[in-house]
Protein backbone atom coordinates (compact mmCIF):
# COMPACT_ATOMS: atom_id res chain seq x y z
CA UNK A 1 0.00 0.00 0.00
CA UNK A 2 1.30 3.49 -1.09
CA UNK A 3 -0.02 5.62 2.14
CA UNK A 4 1.75 9.09 2.30
CA UNK A 5 3.99 7.98 -0.43
CA UNK A 6 3.98 11.74 -2.33
CA UNK A 7 7.22 10.65 -4.94
CA UNK A 8 5.79 9.95 -8.20
CA UNK A 9 6.73 6.81 -10.30
CA UNK A 10 7.14 9.06 -13.47
CA UNK A 11 5.48 6.06 -15.28
CA UNK A 12 8.67 3.66 -15.35
CA UNK A 13 10.19 0.93 -12.86
CA UNK A 14 12.89 1.49 -10.04
CA UNK A 15 15.81 1.27 -12.49
CA UNK A 16 14.77 2.93 -15.67
CA UNK A 17 13.52 5.84 -12.83
CA UNK A 18 16.99 6.22 -11.47
CA UNK A 19 18.35 6.65 -14.80
CA UNK A 20 16.66 8.74 -16.28
CA UNK A 21 16.72 11.26 -13.03
CA UNK A 22 20.65 10.74 -13.29
CA UNK A 23 20.65 11.93 -16.89
CA UNK A 24 19.11 14.38 -16.03
CA UNK A 25 20.96 15.68 -12.77
CA UNK A 26 24.16 15.33 -15.27
CA UNK A 27 22.30 17.71 -18.16
CA UNK A 28 21.63 19.88 -15.43
CA UNK A 29 25.28 20.65 -13.96
CA UNK A 30 26.55 20.50 -17.59
CA UNK A 31 24.39 23.34 -19.00
CA UNK A 32 22.99 24.89 -15.96
CA UNK A 33 18.83 24.75 -16.88
CA UNK A 34 17.25 21.77 -18.77
CA UNK A 35 13.59 22.18 -19.92
CA UNK A 36 11.07 18.87 -19.00
CA UNK A 37 7.82 17.58 -17.62
CA UNK A 38 6.76 19.46 -14.37
CA UNK A 39 6.80 15.91 -12.78
CA UNK A 40 10.67 15.71 -13.75
CA UNK A 41 11.59 18.82 -12.59
CA UNK A 42 10.12 18.14 -9.20
CA UNK A 43 12.05 14.90 -9.20
CA UNK A 44 15.23 16.07 -10.72
CA UNK A 45 15.26 19.04 -8.35
CA UNK A 46 15.22 16.84 -5.02
CA UNK A 47 18.36 14.91 -6.11
CA UNK A 48 20.24 17.56 -7.47
CA UNK A 49 19.56 20.07 -4.03
CA UNK A 50 21.29 17.15 -1.93
CA UNK A 51 24.08 16.29 -4.12
CA UNK A 52 25.09 20.06 -3.86
CA UNK A 53 24.73 20.25 -0.43
CA UNK A 54 26.73 17.20 -0.09
CA UNK A 55 29.48 19.20 -2.60
CA UNK A 56 29.68 22.31 -0.34
CA UNK A 57 31.91 20.13 1.87
CA UNK A 58 34.49 19.55 -1.00
CA UNK A 59 35.68 16.08 1.49
CA UNK A 60 37.30 12.92 -0.14
CA UNK A 61 34.45 11.64 0.91
CA UNK A 62 31.96 13.68 -0.39
CA UNK A 63 33.74 13.41 -3.42
CA UNK A 64 33.28 9.73 -3.60
CA UNK A 65 30.13 9.51 -2.56
CA UNK A 66 28.39 12.05 -5.58
CA UNK A 67 30.93 10.17 -7.90
CA UNK A 68 29.05 7.15 -6.93
CA UNK A 69 25.73 9.10 -8.50
CA UNK A 70 26.72 10.79 -11.34
CA UNK A 71 29.85 8.28 -12.75
CA UNK A 72 31.34 11.58 -14.36
CA UNK A 73 34.91 13.26 -13.60
CA UNK A 74 34.69 16.20 -15.31
CA UNK A 75 31.44 16.91 -13.95
CA UNK A 76 32.43 15.67 -11.05
CA UNK A 77 34.85 18.79 -11.06
CA UNK A 78 32.66 20.91 -11.92
CA UNK A 79 30.10 20.45 -9.33
CA UNK A 80 32.77 21.03 -6.84
CA UNK A 81 34.95 23.72 -8.08
CA UNK A 82 32.50 25.96 -9.98
CA UNK A 83 28.84 24.99 -8.67
CA UNK A 84 28.78 24.23 -5.42
CA UNK A 85 30.88 27.40 -4.35
CA UNK A 86 28.18 30.07 -5.71
CA UNK A 87 25.94 28.40 -2.65
CA UNK A 88 28.32 28.49 0.48
CA UNK A 89 26.18 30.97 1.89
CA UNK A 90 22.42 29.76 1.29
CA UNK A 91 21.22 26.91 2.95
CA UNK A 92 19.03 24.97 0.37
CA UNK A 93 16.78 26.61 -2.65
CA UNK A 94 19.88 25.81 -5.15
CA UNK A 95 17.45 25.57 -8.08
CA UNK A 96 14.22 27.38 -9.52
CA UNK A 97 10.67 25.62 -11.30
CA UNK A 98 9.50 27.89 -13.58
CA UNK A 99 5.59 26.41 -15.31
CA UNK A 100 6.23 26.85 -19.36
CA UNK A 101 2.82 28.25 -21.21
CA UNK A 102 3.19 25.44 -23.85
CA UNK A 103 2.09 21.74 -23.36
CA UNK A 104 4.09 18.68 -24.68
CA UNK A 105 2.80 18.04 -28.52
CA UNK A 106 1.38 14.56 -28.12
CA UNK A 107 -0.19 14.04 -24.85
CA UNK A 108 -0.37 17.48 -24.01
CA UNK A 109 2.14 17.59 -20.85
CA UNK A 110 2.69 20.91 -19.05
CA UNK A 111 6.14 21.63 -19.70
CA UNK A 112 8.95 23.31 -17.00
CA UNK A 113 12.23 25.30 -17.03
CA UNK A 114 14.47 23.83 -14.36
CA UNK A 115 17.77 26.02 -13.34
CA UNK A 116 20.12 26.67 -10.93
CA UNK A 117 19.24 29.93 -9.11
CA UNK A 118 22.69 31.57 -9.43
CA UNK A 119 24.22 30.81 -13.26
CA UNK A 120 27.54 32.02 -14.89
CA UNK A 121 25.59 34.35 -17.35
CA UNK A 122 24.20 35.85 -13.63
CA UNK A 123 27.55 35.72 -12.29
CA UNK A 124 29.01 37.71 -15.44
CA UNK A 125 26.29 40.40 -15.37
CA UNK A 126 27.37 41.14 -11.65
CA UNK A 127 30.20 41.51 -12.08
CA UNK A 128 30.32 43.48 -15.53
CA UNK A 129 28.22 45.74 -13.50
CA UNK A 130 30.14 46.18 -10.63
CA UNK A 131 32.98 46.74 -12.68
CA UNK A 132 30.81 49.90 -14.64
CA UNK A 133 30.18 51.18 -11.69
CA UNK A 134 33.40 51.15 -10.25
CA UNK A 135 35.03 52.96 -13.39
CA UNK A 136 31.75 54.97 -13.31
CA UNK A 137 32.97 56.21 -9.70
CA UNK A 138 36.21 56.38 -10.52
CA UNK A 139 35.54 59.08 -13.51
CA UNK A 140 33.32 60.47 -11.15
CA UNK A 141 36.23 61.02 -8.91
CA UNK A 142 38.68 61.62 -11.06
CA UNK A 143 36.39 64.59 -13.07
CA UNK A 144 35.66 66.37 -9.67
CA UNK A 145 39.69 65.96 -9.07
CA UNK A 146 40.45 67.74 -12.47
CA UNK A 147 37.58 70.10 -11.42
CA UNK A 148 38.95 70.92 -7.95
CA UNK A 149 43.16 70.91 -9.24
CA UNK A 150 41.91 73.73 -12.25
CA UNK A 151 39.72 75.89 -9.97
CA UNK A 152 42.62 75.73 -7.09
CA UNK A 153 45.93 77.04 -8.36
CA UNK A 154 48.78 74.80 -7.24
CA UNK A 155 51.37 75.35 -5.28
CA UNK A 156 54.13 76.54 -8.20
CA UNK A 157 51.37 78.21 -9.84
CA UNK A 158 51.20 80.78 -6.37
CA UNK A 159 54.97 80.82 -6.77
CA UNK A 160 55.02 81.44 -10.03
CA UNK A 161 52.35 84.32 -9.71
CA UNK A 162 54.03 85.76 -6.69
CA UNK A 163 57.31 85.69 -8.12
CA UNK A 164 56.30 86.72 -11.21
CA UNK A 165 54.60 90.32 -9.15
CA UNK A 166 57.85 90.40 -7.39
CA UNK A 167 59.88 90.50 -10.56
CA UNK A 168 57.52 92.91 -12.27
CA UNK A 169 57.68 95.28 -9.30
CA UNK A 170 61.69 94.81 -9.26
CA UNK A 171 62.05 95.58 -12.95
CA UNK A 172 60.00 98.84 -12.50
CA UNK A 173 61.92 99.84 -9.75
CA UNK A 174 65.27 99.05 -11.58
CA UNK A 175 63.29 100.39 -14.56
CA UNK A 176 62.90 103.79 -12.71
CA UNK A 177 66.28 104.06 -11.67
CA UNK A 178 68.03 103.31 -14.89
CA UNK A 179 65.68 105.51 -16.49
CA UNK A 180 67.41 108.69 -14.53
CA UNK A 181 70.71 106.99 -15.30
CA UNK A 182 70.03 106.53 -18.78
CA UNK A 183 68.37 110.22 -19.14
CA UNK A 184 71.64 111.28 -18.35
CA UNK A 185 73.70 109.30 -21.01
CA UNK A 186 71.77 110.24 -23.34
CA UNK A 187 72.10 114.23 -22.76
CA UNK A 188 76.23 113.52 -22.23
CA UNK A 189 75.79 111.49 -26.23
CA UNK A 190 73.86 114.25 -27.30
CA UNK A 191 76.04 117.53 -25.86
CA UNK A 192 79.24 114.60 -27.62
CA UNK A 193 77.37 113.82 -30.89
CA UNK A 194 76.85 117.95 -30.79
CA UNK A 195 80.71 118.06 -30.51
CA UNK A 196 81.33 115.84 -33.02
CA UNK A 197 78.98 117.81 -35.49
CA UNK A 198 80.65 121.35 -34.68
CA UNK A 199 84.32 119.87 -34.90
CA UNK A 200 84.47 119.19 -38.47
CA UNK A 201 83.07 122.94 -39.28
CA UNK A 202 85.69 124.27 -37.23
CA UNK A 203 88.49 122.35 -38.26
CA UNK A 204 87.43 123.70 -41.57
CA UNK A 205 87.44 127.15 -41.13
CA UNK A 206 90.67 127.57 -38.51
CA UNK A 207 92.53 125.44 -42.26
CA UNK A 208 90.64 128.05 -44.62
CA UNK A 209 92.36 131.45 -42.43
CA UNK A 210 95.84 129.52 -41.98
CA UNK A 211 95.79 128.86 -45.94
CA UNK A 212 94.52 132.58 -46.25
CA UNK A 213 97.45 134.16 -44.37
CA UNK A 214 99.56 131.65 -45.86
CA UNK A 215 98.03 133.06 -49.62
CA UNK A 216 98.60 136.66 -48.28
CA UNK A 217 102.01 135.81 -47.13
CA UNK A 218 103.09 134.18 -50.36
CA UNK A 219 101.49 137.12 -52.43
CA UNK A 220 103.13 140.04 -50.78
CA UNK A 221 106.63 137.64 -50.84
CA UNK A 222 106.08 137.93 -54.62
CA UNK A 223 105.21 141.65 -54.35
CA UNK A 224 108.58 142.26 -52.78
CA UNK A 225 110.44 139.93 -55.08
CA UNK A 226 109.15 141.92 -58.13
CA UNK A 227 110.12 145.16 -56.96
CA UNK A 228 113.60 144.23 -55.80
CA UNK A 229 113.98 143.12 -59.58
CA UNK A 230 112.61 146.14 -60.94
CA UNK A 231 114.92 148.63 -58.97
Amino acid sequence: MRHRNIRGRLGRRTSHRTATVKSLVRALFLNERIITTDAKAKAVRRSAEKLITVARDNSIHSRRKIQRFLQDRTLLATLFNEIAPRFNGRNGGYTRIIRLARQRAGDNANMALLELVVTKTEIKTHDKKKRSKKSANGVAESSEAQATQQDAPSDQQLKTKTGGQGREKKKSQIGHKTSKKGKEKMQEEGAVAKDMEKAPHEEVAEDSAEEHKQGKKNFLGGLRKFFRTDT
